[in-house]
């Protein structure tokens, strides 16, 4: 079954793709299909550099959301450094943008004072 998404693109990547496209003689959603087909599978295959800010789906599928929050609450709790490739995935599965959640992991703990009143 397939399933139809929307994108938008800058206009410099709309220029590369068109650019492809046309020499392809097909038309900018075959290639743009085409294109992320492909970048799927290479990731999926292992083929591809580890690029920031990009998670492999396979890194997303097998990481229990249960266990990433529970990473992600202990580091912010003991104050220690939350691996980035883990809190991509969880902002992944928790489908918020990544600078959201550190933001989240980046504030302060100290609200002890309010807390103990």
């Amino acid at each position: 079954m397939s399933k139809k998404i929307g994108v938008t693109l800058s206009d410099d990547a709309y220029v590369v793709l068109a650019t492809w496209a046309a020499e392809q003689s097909r038309p900018d959603a075959n290639m743009a299909n085409h294109v992320l087909e492909t970048v799927l599978y290479l990731s999926e295959q292992g083929l591809l550099p580890e690029i920031p800010g990009i998670i492999p789906l396979k890194e997303i599928a097998t990481e229990a959301p249960g266990n990433l929050a529970i990473d992600f609450l202990l580091a912010k709790i003991k104050n220690s450094r939350l691996e980035a490739r883990k809190l991509l995935i969880l902002a992944n599965h928790l489908n918020i943008n990544p600078e959201v959640l550190l933001q989240l992991y980046n504030t302060s703990t100290d609200s002890k004072e309010s807390n103990d009143g």
